[in-house]
């Protein structure tokens, strides 16, 4: 795909996806690399923007500078208020153990710290954040802590079997390395619903602390 199309069809993504409500995105496209900056009205538009755009061929990585900029209409909340509200999402979220989980807020920006017993839950609670108004960044400094080591050789084989059971990774050539519990996807998928849900399987497997996706799509001819 051309650098011009990938740009275009950048853009229609941003006129369809009804989460972003911001024609203010400025869109730069260099060898694969998109650049979006200018201003969303949530952070949550924010992180919407760099999931379309990473779902377009031909794209290879996202550099998200957009800044949140909440309307004057919108009433934000105080830092503490924030923090507040994340709090209690996490305490009412039985998957998780909230007493070891810290929120920090300055000036919208959400601090998470501490521990959770697997990746994917480190995700949950950063999500939380993509619904409280005022938030207008997030840094994650949680750490994954499992109760005993799981074996690199074992977590591999373990996503590759899973792989075989999901339909839509068949054909597909992505590959597996692990090292002390971190995971890392390369090669190239055909589509980006593929490239996803090897991300999610490889998120989802016991054992695993970190999740890297350098998978690239490359639509079959």
């Amino acid at each position: 795909m051309a650098q011009k199309t990938i740009k275009e069809t950048i853009e229609d993504q941003f006129i369809w996806d009804d989460r972003i409500l911001s024609a203010d995105i400025n869109i730069e496209v260099h060898d694969g690399t998109v650049r979006l900056t200018g201003e969303v009205p949530n952070f949550s538009g924010k992180v919407a923007a760099e999931e379309d755009a990473s779902s377009v061929t031909g794209v290879k990585k996202v550099e998200n500078e957009l800044r949140v900029t909440y309307p004057e209409a919108v009433v934000v909340p105080e830092d503490r208020q924030i923090k507040k509200f994340l709090e209690d999402l996490i305490s009412l979220d039985d998957r998780l153990n909230s007493s070891t989980i810290y929120v920090k807020v300055d000036n919208g920006e959400v601090i998470f710290s501490g521990v959770v017993n697997s990746k994917w839950k480190k995700d949950v609670v950063i999500g939380y954040a993509l619904r409280i108004a005022g938030v207008t960044g997030v840094e994650s400094e949680l750490n994954v802590d499992l109760t005993g080591k799981k074996p690199d050789d074992l977590i591999k084989k373990e996503i590759e079997k899973a792989f075989k059971r999901n339909s839509i990774l068949e054909d597909e050539n992505i590959n597996i390395s692990v090292n002390n519990g971190e995971v890392t996807l390369s090669g190239t998928a055909s589509t980006h619903l593929a490239k996803l849900g090897a991300f999610d399987i490889a998120n989802y497997t016991k054992g695993v602390r970190e999740v890297i996706n350098e998978v690239h799509v490359m639509p079959k001819k």
